[in-house]
């Protein structure tokens, strides 16, 4: 009976171990959140052209992220990530290339975007390109019971393909 009574006691506080170690709810709301990024709805894409979806699909599909360490504490949440992603200041020379000489022949908004579609498209498609390391932490907080992103630059520098730190003078 003694036997009976530890292997069951061993088995329900195993079952209890288990049961509570899933991920922080904050870590799961970010995850979720990575994904509609890197794979939005349908009705988010349809004022898209099909090349700006292929361009963000491939952008997006290649991206990769770490979770390095997740803090919650009662309704806030920082969770410390490290991203790789594609390096868009590298590039931003040769678009330039591109763009600049248009802008002396007073180019239409529509020749501007379809250049830059071309270029961005072409560039995805390249087997040689640059991606950084790039470890951020993101601001959580639960409004109304949801764990929601605190808008935060670093989420959006991240999100942009680090466009951001282009503009920045070191």
């Amino acid at each position: 009976m003694k036997k009976k009574l530890i292997v069951l006691g061993i088995c329900l506080f195993s079952i209890l171990c288990f049961i509570g170690c899933g991920k922080p709810e904050s870590q799961v709301a970010f995850e979720k959140e990575i994904a509609l990024i890197k794979n939005p709805p349908k009705e988010e894409l349809k004022n898209m052209s099909a090349e700006e979806k292929q361009i963000m699909k491939a952008i997006y599909e290649k991206m990769t992220y770490k979770i390095n360490k997740v803090e919650e504490n009662g309704d806030t949440a920082k969770i410390n990530a490290t991203f790789h992603i594609l390096n868009f200041p590298a590039y931003i020379g040769e678009y330039m290339q591109i763009i600049l000489p248009m802008a002396f022949t007073n180019p239409s908004e529509e020749e501007l975007e379809k250049a830059s579609q071309k270029f961005f498209g072409d560039l995805m498609k390249r087997k040689d390109l640059k991606y950084i390391d790039e470890t951020v932490d993101i601001y959580m907080k639960k409004v109304d019971g949801e764990w929601d992103t605190d808008e935060s630059k670093m989420f959006m520098s991240i999100f942009s393909g680090n466009l951001e730190n282009f503009f920045k003078f070191n």
